[in-house]
């Protein structure tokens, strides 16, 4: 009779700690992923193109532990911290393509956020040259980029009365250029500079005079 009270009543001791058990196990709260948010400023450009990524993360049930931010999701992080992410994080694309940049914002159970955003840059716009030569005679044309003594030539061709001329250089940003002509029948010469960034038109008219306009 002891042993079957004993029996009983160490069974109700072993039910009571399966169901407080159980409660506990009810009452726990699964833990909650952190949200992020990626966006970039410009998405679209020219190379070299700087953006502006602003970051947003945030955990309602913790804290965010850590985040990271693959600009070309090629699995190489270029920038990470611990806890939260600054505001902004600016990058410079120097190379043109197609990048998918990454965030990862994880929280202190180590759930995860994941978000992307997609970035296109272009190659970059160098600057072209066009050479119209209006006169009856042909045309001695040399063009020199920079100024002063670190001018260094770029251009030199001779260009048929009638010809049209398109020079691309391997130039990008503003730059300062000298434009010389010879006319080839009676030696008349002419020089002008324009300081551009854009494609600029040479207009070579009678006796050698020169005309250059930048044409966006």
């Amino acid at each position: 009779m002891k042993g079957k009270i004993f029996f009983m009543v160490v069974l109700c001791i072993f039910l009571t700690g399966m169901l407080c058990g159980c409660v506990e196990e009810e009452n726990e709260e699964e833990n909650k992923s952190p949200t992020c948010a990626l966006t970039a400023n410009p998405t679209s450009g020219t190379a070299p193109l700087t953006v502006t990524f602003t970051i947003t993360a945030s955990d309602s049930d913790g804290s965010i532990s850590s985040w990271e931010l693959d600009i070309d999701n090629d699995g190489l992080v270029e920038y990470h911290g611990m806890g939260n992410p600054p505001a902004t994080q600016m990058h410079t694309y120097e190379m043109s393509g197609s990048f998918t940049a990454k965030l990862y914002v994880t929280d202190n159970e180590g759930a995860l956020c994941i978000k992307t955003v997609e970035v296109s840059v272009s190659g970059p716009q160098y600057i072209t040259v066009t050479i119209n030569n209006n006169m009856d005679y042909g045309a001695a044309v040399i063009i020199f980029d920079g100024k002063g003594t670190a001018q260094t030539m770029i251009y030199s061709k001779y260009i048929d009365w009638g010809e049209t001329e398109v020079f691309h250089t391997n130039l990008t940003g503003s730059h300062d250029f000298k434009v010389m002509v010879t006319e080839s029948q009676y030696g008349f010469q002419s020089s002008d500079t324009i300081t551009t960034d854009k494609h600029f038109v040479v207009t070579i008219e009678e006796y050698g005079t020169i005309n250059i306009t930048s044409n966006g």
